[in-house]
């Protein structure tokens, strides 16, 4: 199973170009819910090609790289809520996907498990917080916000991450000011 984390467009020709290479891999995509609402339409020619990605959509109600940039409070971050689960079945008119909808590592390794057995188009939303995310891509837009907006530098980071448990990163990030007047709109 080869990874990407990459628009639907593209992964829509890398796994037309296995197909005509004969190359018989399984193609997995991660996509935001932000991303995933500009490429939509990608899922029909993905159908029509009858390819069998695994999507994975990380449903966290927005664009957190630019939450953890600008602050959390930036309401053109957020995108309007789909049925995301739902989205493959409306351009697959011959039952050649399939959707699950997770909240929960169980569930995770359940749709996991199904879409391993499946020779079909599987989608997979992966609901999160809207702040969630992996320390290095905090650390990431922390430096970015640093050096595009440097009278925000001053604001204090994350705590260090108790590496015994997984925490809350983000209650840091709650009490973050807004971004300058030029990107509250």
């Amino acid at each position: 199973m080869k990874l990407y984390a990459t628009a639907l467009r593209y992964d829509r020709n890398h796994c037309t170009r296995c197909r005509k290479l004969r190359l018989y891999v399984r193609n997995s995509l991660f996509t935001g819910d932000g991303a995933f609402q500009m490429t939509t339409q990608e899922l029909s020619t993905i159908l029509r090609r009858a390819l069998k990605p695994i999507i994975f959509l990380v449903n966290n109600n927005g664009y957190t790289i630019e939450r953890l940039i600008l602050g959390p409070g930036s309401k053109y971050n957020d995108v309007n809520q789909w049925r995301y689960a739902e989205a493959a079945s409306f351009f697959d008119t011959q039952d050649r996907a399939v959707a699950y909808r997770v909240r929960t590592e169980d569930e995770l390794e359940d749709a996991l498990e199904a879409a391993l057995d499946r020779e079909a188009l599987v989608l997979i939303e992966l609901v999160m917080s809207r702040l969630d995310a992996p320390r290095p891509l905090v650390n990431f837009a922390q430096r970015c916000a640093e050096f595009n907006f440097p009278q925000l530098a001053t604001l204090p980071g994350p705590p260090a991450e108790d590496s015994n448990k997984r925490r809350d990163n983000w209650h840091w990030c709650r009490s973050r000011p807004s971004p300058p007047a030029e990107f509250a709109t």
